[in-house]
């Protein structure tokens, strides 16, 4: 088995089969419109919809899952736009981003908990934690979002003894 797979690595691989194509690497420049796309991709997404527990008929329903899913999506990925945990690429028309991804090498598989005080700091609380807005989302919604803190210590128990 191979080491840990460095940043420099991954970058390198991926400089070798992007060239030319219409996919490029996205920066902190690009963080805004990134969000936006990935904020639409997870619009419908199940997880991120039982999370939200909005009813189908809600007539706000489009604008809650793109806030819930921006600002989700801003927590896990803003290290990749700086570069500091991975690489995000996106794809480009001549007009705008419309797609984006991003990638973690294994060598920065273990999330911080400072990472998580910055994002909240950078982009304040998830709105179900919000007075104002935690009405607006299911009832349920704050329970189920920290339910799901029980994948990040599944995954971390997984991921012992991994290099």
């Amino acid at each position: 088995m191979r080491g840990q797979l460095s940043k420099q690595e991954l970058n390198k691989a991926l400089n070798h089969h992007l060239n030319g194509s219409d996919i490029s690497f996205l920066s902190k420049i690009d963080e805004d419109y990134a969000l936006d796309v990935l904020a639409d991709a997870f619009q419908d997404d199940p997880m991120f919809c039982w999370m939200a527990g909005l009813e189908e008929d809600d007539p706000e329903r489009d604008q809650k899952m793109y806030k819930l899913c921006r600002i989700l999506n801003a927590y896990v990925n803003h290290r990749y736009f700086s570069g500091s945990r991975g690489v995000a690429l996106g794809v480009r028309t001549t007009e705008s981003l419309v797609g984006c991804m991003t990638l973690a090498p294994s060598s920065c598989a273990r999330e911080r908990t400072v990472d998580h005080i910055i994002a909240m700091i950078k982009y304040g609380a998830p709105p179900m934690y919000k007075s104002k807005d935690k009405s607006k989302y299911g009832p349920y919604a704050l329970k189920r979002m920290e339910k799901l803190k029980v994948l990040l210590k599944k995954r971390k128990k997984y991921m012992e003894g991994t290099k």
